[in-house]
């Protein structure tokens, strides 16, 4: 329905329960990344009592740099999900672009919101490609060159860190969101203030919706992956038997990410240009539609008001 077709009241009732809804989601999700955490947290102690871990120390070179490259993972996996909404977004902008355009160049042409859809569900499976990568060949990898003791680093670092990320994405996300409501229930539409929290909206809806509910599945990947390949990770750093294999697998998925990413997952800039101009052309008619219009309006002013003021004459003469 549009606004019009409705009352005021209704808008504001269902925006303030909108409200509500985003701090109850993130008080949700605060207890699912919570949940998350202690999962990972007994599968990390799995995969100890598998490796045979009975203490790790923090000076370990290998631990160390385990930490900070799990403490990396969700901030790498957080941006290329946020990344992956932003391509969704713009595909379905151009599509609807383009829809728009061959309606306006053939007046019987009928407008699919299906393909929109379409849009939308194979991003969503195409853009996890890259993530789910990083999150499954990570622990592998590291695990193969820096030994269980350095895994077990690189899956504690990225616990810590993905839980207080998730946390705050989901609590900043839905501020935002309710930010821009606020602004918009005080009457500041079309201001600087709601231009600034349109923004943080934007940002917002995929921080809490996306990436923060994504880091969940990221450490708890991890630490499922770490325990499955408990028993082909070596005790010791820098095996001779395994670490070239580590680098093979790194190579590898650098290779793969690059030809998906530069080959199959990149919009048709071509066409995005033919759309943009005839999207231009169209929004040059339409403009000078309006003009005329308006020039209409002026003009059948003007000429009511000679009317009136020749009708006020003869009156006046009359008299």
């Amino acid at each position: 329905m549009s606004r019009d077709e409705i009352e005021g009241w209704v808008r504001e009732e269902t925006d303030s329960l909108d409200a509500l809804g985003n701090t109850t989601a993130a008080t949700g999700k605060g207890f699912a990344v919570g949940s998350a955490v202690l999962t990972s947290l007994a599968l990390m102690t799995a995969f100890a009592t598998a490796s045979g871990i009975e203490v790790v120390n923090l000076l370990d070179p290998e631990v160390l740099s385990g930490i900070l490259i799990g403490a990396l993972c969700p901030f790498i996996f957080a941006a290329l999900t946020m990344l992956s909404v932003g391509k969704a977004a713009e595909s379905i902008m151009w599509n609807c672009r383009d829809q728009l355009n061959k309606k306006w160049q053939n007046p019987d042409y009928e407008m699919d919101s299906q393909e929109c859809v379409a849009i939308a569900t194979g991003a969503s499976l195409r853009e996890m490609v890259a993530p789910g990568t990083i999150a499954v060949f990570t622990p592998v990898a590291f695990g193969l060159m820096l030994g269980t003791s350095g895994l077990m680093g690189l899956l504690a670092g990225s616990i810590s860190s993905g839980f207080l990320l998730a946390v705050t994405m989901a609590n900043a996300g839905g501020a935002w969101d309710n930010a821009k409501k606020y602004v918009e229930s005080r009457g500041l539409k079309k201001t600087d203030q709601h231009k600034a929290v349109v923004v943080g909206d934007t940002v917002g809806d995929p921080f809490k919706d996306t990436s923060g509910p994504a880091l969940n599945i990221l450490i708890k990947l991890m630490s499922v992956v770490s325990l499955l390949f408990a028993p082909l990770f070596p005790a010791e750093p820098w095996d001779p038997k395994t670490w070239p294999i580590a680098l093979i697998i790194i190579g590898a998925v650098f290779v793969f990410l690059f030809i998906f990413l530069k080959f199959f997952n990149s919009g048709d800039n071509e066409a995005r240009e033919s759309i943009k101009e005839v999207s231009e052309q169209r929004h040059a008619a339409q403009a000078k539609e309006e003009a005329e219009v308006e020039m209409k309006t002026i003009a059948n002013e003007h000429d009511s008001i000679l009317d009136d003021a020749g009708q006020l004459y003869c009156v006046d003469i009359d008299t």
